[in-house]
């Protein structure tokens, strides 16, 4: 009977830990932090938009512009952290905003990005110039392939780049 009651508690803690984690994997945080790593890209950033703030949840919204120029933005309260990395925005935009730097979907970090390439398994830009994704990809590009790719790019003073791109150029 002791062992009988053990299992049936060990079943039910192991249960109680799936529905938390997968409830937690539904988080807006959990969705962004998917995005940024090229998992479910444009479903988790414009269900959020689509759906306002919600500020009880901790994030704000908000989409602005049209066509090719249209962005959106989702800012947090609670930081999403990959490697010790901390960042409070996901940025949405398919126009360039950064030299060196191609991703549709990516957020200013501050950390060790050293920490995030070896974590993420990322490797150096084979040939880079001016139209690769970054400096550092989850794939490389190629002129037959258009994967979605982990892109990094550091920039000065601590913080860089990160997000999910294809196409080599964007």
């Amino acid at each position: 009977m002791k062992h009988m009651l053990a299992l049936v508690t060990i079943i039910s803690l192991a249960n109680a830990t799936l529905a938390f984690a997968a409830a937690a994997a539904d988080t807006p945080h959990a969705k962004l932090m998917q995005a940024l790593l090229c998992k479910g890209v444009s479903e988790s950033l414009s269900a959020l938009v689509k759906g306002g703030s919600n500020f009880a949840a901790g994030y704000a919204v908000q989409g602005f512009g049209e066509d090719m120029s249209y962005k959106s933005m989702v800012i947090l309260r609670d930081p999403i952290t990959i490697a010790g990395a901390k960042t409070n925005a996901v940025i949405w935009s398919l126009d360039p905003n950064y030299f060196e730097f191609n991703a549709f979907l990516f957020s200013e970090f501050t950390g060790d990005y050293k920490a995030v390439v070896k974590a993420l398994k990322l490797e150096p830009t084979k040939d880079f110039n001016e139209s690769s994704m970054g400096r550092f990809v989850s794939v490389q590009a190629s002129e037959n392939a258009c994967p979605e790719t982990i892109v990094l790019t550091p920039k000065e003073n601590g913080w860089f780049l990160l997000g999910c791109g294809w196409c080599n150029g964007g």
